[in-house]
């Protein structure tokens, strides 16, 4: 939820939210060629595919200035545990204000990570209405001491940063999310890094895992390319809920924002909803492709 009143689509929080949306959806616990793996059993690795989400507005307050919405998000995963995790992400959202103006946000990404998580660099453009208004460019890497992350900004400009906390990049935290579903866990409080808001950014986030589903019946019915591979596979529904560490004391009990989706054992996501208090959207599965796996000697 956003604790600040302001219009969303013009600033890097708005697409940064989205970014890490991506990033939770697009990380499966699995192999590509262990689709039918039971649903309980996790491999610790990230299958590579590609998936696609339609966006929609949900709900909309007065003072979000807006009256509809509408996009797609398409993420690619490819690489392997052995060699690291390539996310290539673009979505593109049209908004409609209350004044009949429609503006066009365009978000380009990509990042990588190695299968350890000692590493993570990332590449991000930003359009407004086919004009670019942000690029942030940079890397980050675990310190040799400690849980901490130094991080080393080129663009919007060259920074540097040092988190001290024990910090998750996005892979490794999904990762971590569906291993303790798996144990039966229910809550799981990390601090994520992701390399948004120029890069000097650390998000300490809490993830609410729902009951366990038996086999989701959304599968049965729907249209969805390559659905069929998530039948009877046992889901979640999770909500994680963001809080930007550099507002201190001063952060309130509200979070940034809110994303929630249903996650199945194998990591495949769907049924998307990204809330900031303001207005909310949703982003429904459209399709899914699993990727040839580089296989680790």
């Amino acid at each position: 939820m956003l604790t600040t009143r302001r219009f969303p689509f013009q600033s890097h929080s708005f697409a940064a939210s989205l970014l890490v949306a991506a990033s939770l959806l697009g990380m499966t616990v699995t192999t590509a060629g262990a689709v039918n793996t039971p649903p309980d059993k996790s491999t610790n690795s990230v299958a590579p595919h590609r998936a696609v989400y339609d966006l929609d507005l949900k709900e909309s307050l007065s003072s979000a200035n807006i009256t509809d919405a509408n996009g797609r998000m398409v993420f690619e995963v490819t690489g392997s545990k052995c060699e690291g995790y390539l996310v290539n992400m673009r979505f593109i959202l049209s908004v409609l204000d209350n004044k009949g103006i429609t503006n066009v946000t365009d978000v380009r990404s990509s990042s990588w990570e190695d299968g350890s998580a000692e590493q993570f660099r990332f590449n991000t453009s930003q359009y407004f209405n086919q004009k670019l208004s942000k690029t942030t460019v940079g890397n980050a890497k675990r310190k040799e001491q400690g849980e901490g992350i130094s991080v080393s900004v080129d663009s919007p400009k060259k920074t540097k940063a040092n988190f001290t906390q024990k910090t998750y990049f996005p892979t490794e935290h999904t990762i971590l999310v569906i291993e303790e579903a798996l144990k039966g866990k229910r809550i799981v409080n990390a601090p994520i890094y992701d390399g948004s808001e120029n890069g000097n950014t650390l998000y300490n986030t809490t993830a609410i895992i729902g009951k366990k589903v038996a086999a989701d019946e959304f599968v049965n019915t729907s249209k969805v390319k390559n659905i069929e591979a998530l039948k009877d596979m046992a889901s979640w529904p999770v909500a994680i809920a963001f809080f930007d560490t550099r507002k201190g004391d001063k952060q309130d009990l509200l979070p940034d924002y809110e994303i929630s989706f249903r996650l199945f054992a194998n990591g495949v996501s769907r049924k998307l909803l990204v809330d900031y208090g303001d207005f909310s959207l949703n982003g429904k599965l459209k399709e899914i492709e699993f990727l040839p796996e580089t296989q680790c000697d």
